[in-house]
């Protein structure tokens, strides 16, 4: 809201009264502006709401790697129709993706689906891949999973199973 247009409006007699819940210091001595607290946020509804909404995202993304609604991390929401996941936090650099996928064509890993996205200079993707095509063995596993550490900005991976597959 531009407080200066309510106070003008205000003094013009556009309307008789303003009332808000976020009450600006322009707005405080004017005499036809009630302020309320803003509560909004804080009713039972709604920290109950907030806090379910948590409880199902970090269940999200424990479970499929999913990350919405993050102050910290890129938003990565895909449909997790694979077999199998990969997830990559990393430092962003433009030929990233080209070691991973360079990595997973090594181990003969199909690549079904990707979503990859940045916020500031860190990026998270997404990829799901299906391990049991080619009877990854858990040793091949691990060794691809060493490999994908190693890229230069990884910071964490994880190869996920799909458990409604």
């Amino acid at each position: 809201m531009d407080d200066q247009a309510v106070i003008e409006a205000l003094n013009q007699g556009q309307f008789k009264q303003y009332i808000t819940d976020f009450p600006a210091e322009a707005l405080q001595d004017q005499g036809h502006v009630v302020m309320l607290p803003h509560l909004g946020g804080n009713t039972v509804e709604a920290l109950s709401k907030s806090a379910n909404l948590t409880v199902k995202n970090m269940r999200d993304f424990l479970e499929t790697g999913v990350i919405r609604a993050s102050v910290n991390f890129p938003t990565a929401d895909l449909s997790f129709s694979s077999p199998n996941r990969l997830t990559v936090f990393f430092k962003s650099r433009a030929s990233l993706w080209n070691d991973v996928s360079s990595i997973l064509n090594r181990y003969h890993v199909p690549i079904l689906e990707m979503i990859s996205n940045t916020k500031g200079d860190y990026g998270y993707m997404l990829v799901n891949i299906n391990l049991v095509a080619n009877n990854v063995t858990t040793d091949q596993k691990n060794q691809l999973i060493n490999e994908l550490k190693a890229v230069t900005g990884t910071l964490r991976v994880r190869i996920l199973d799909n458990l409604n597959a």
